[in-house]
């Protein structure tokens, strides 16, 4: 029986290509039954391994055993041993992070390096048709959309995992036959983490309707991977004809999900990259058509907001920078030419008369000319700035208080150019004129500046 086990691995291994020639990979190895076979396996068919064992420092010393054994069994194979620690709790807590979450980060994150230094073929996981199920299932009750029920895959990137084939009481029946020492994880049996709440109470019942529910789930997950791929394409396609992208920040007219046939859908692959929830994208539609100009909402590393027209996406860390340096502070000496800044031209002139109709982006300033003192300073917005808007009877006003009247998203604020003299504030694109600054019917020279 345990040979017939054995072989439906090698042929799983030669199905999905997971293996190349004589090629040295490096196993992730915890000490458990599924590592430890996965292990033993690698001796048994001859290929140069290495082994790297993370102490997470969770199981005080429970966890200092499970090293042991893993560097005893390194040992005894004349195998190459990599180990760290990581104090996990504190990375979870710092990251606001699950500990499963930040322990899954650190993993990945470590054995990457690893694999990289060494030049190592691939990292080896032990994850097995039980681990697929469970990911499946906890991955459908998050609504993950088609990209998670497809569950693990046998290979991602450099990552592989060649005991997909086989369920958790195939992997103890090779460790029996093989006398594979192991150490079995005490926090396996606690429910209060999400995976093992499936593990010991749904699935249990969902193999009382179906006694092959792991074999039936990891069918499921290859056909919904070749579905997946077909899927990925058509949304790929569609996104890359909505999305406007300029450096870090995606903008997408929402009215163009609105109306799209599979709009819903396309929204939810766009946002699900970045970490947004099913329950977030609803919101999301729910304030664009109520016209809620303003909302903000969050995912762990992205923030996006809304006005009358687009959406916007940007990471939290220039969303949420304050006075962002995006262009040095630029100084003018004359009336008259222009400057470029960034991707923005910015041109002055002067003018005898005002034009009949004004911009209604506030892009372009008719100030008295007589009124401004050179130099002028075009600079970023900055904490503390006020002005006295045009057409509010001169009343003080802080920009910030501006860019919320006028449902400015945090990131913009950085993109509008503040132009000063004299420590008064001229005009500020998109917002309006200082009422100092005005013209009035005795304005003999008007200064006009554009912003293109």
């Amino acid at each position: 029986m345990s040979e017939k086990i054995i072989k439906k691995i090698d042929h799983f291994i030669a199905a999905h290509h997971l293996l190349k020639g004589r090629r040295h990979y490096l196993l992730a190895v915890s000490g458990g039954v599924d590592s430890m076979v996965l292990a033993t396996y690698f001796i048994h068919k001859k290929i140069d391994i290495a082994i790297a064992h993370i102490n997470f420092k969770l199981r005080g010393e429970e966890s200092d055993g499970d090293e042991l054994l893993v560097k005893s069994f390194a040992d005894k194979h004349h195998i190459p041993f990599h180990r760290t620690e990581f104090q996990t709790e504190k990375y979870a807590t710092d990251h606001h992070l699950s500990i499963q979450m930040a322990a899954r980060e650190l993993r990945y994150q470590w054995l990457e390096d690893i694999r990289k230094e060494c030049n190592y073929e691939a990292i080896v996981t032990a994850h097995h048709s039980n681990d697929n199920a469970e990911t499946i299932l906890l991955n459908w009750s998050r609504g993950s959309g088609i990209s998670g029920l497809r569950g693990i895959l046998p290979q991602k990137n450099k990552i592989v995992r060649p005991l997909l084939a086989i369920s958790k009481q195939e992997v103890k029946a090779v460790a029996e036959f093989w006398k594979v020492d192991y150490r079995d994880d005490s926090s396996n049996a606690s429910i209060k983490y999400q995976r093992n709440l499936i593990r010991h109470q749904v699935i249990p019942v969902l193999k009382e309707i179906n006694p092959s529910l792991e074999q039936t789930v990891a069918q499921h997950a290859e056909y919904l991977n070749a579905v997946e791929s077909i899927y990925q394409s058509f949304i790929t396609k569609k996104l890359h004809r909505l999305i406007q992208v300029a450096d870090q920040l995606q903008k997408v007219p929402m009215k163009a999900f609105l109306h799209h046939q599979y709009g819903k859908s396309l929204l939810f692959e766009w946002l699900s990259t970045y970490g947004f929830n099913s329950a977030q994208i609803e919101d999301i539609i729910a304030a664009f058509k109520k016209e809620q100009s303003g909302q903000r909402f969050f995912s762990l590393s992205h923030e996006l907001s809304c006005d009358r027209t687009y959406i916007f996406l940007l990471p939290r860390n220039i969303a949420n920078a304050t006075n962002l340096p995006l262009l040095p502070t630029s100084v003018l000496n004359a009336s008259v030419g222009s400057i470029q800044l960034n991707d923005k031209m910015v041109r002055f002139s002067i003018e005898n008369a005002l034009p009949t109709a004004y911009d209604a982006t506030n892009k372009v300033a008719y100030l008295d000319a007589h009124k401004v003192q050179f130099p002028m300073l075009i600079r970023n917005w900055q904490q503390g700035d006020y002005m006295y808007p045009l057409g509010m009877k001169m009343k003080k006003k802080k920009l910030s208080d501006l860019f919320s009247n006028h449902k400015i998203p945090n990131y913009r604020k950085q993109e509008l150019l503040v132009f000063e003299a004299a420590n008064k504030i001229l005009f500020v694109e998109g917002i309006r004129v200082d009422e100092r600054f005005k013209v009035k019917d005795t304005t003999s020279e008007i200064l006009k500046i554009s912003i293109e």
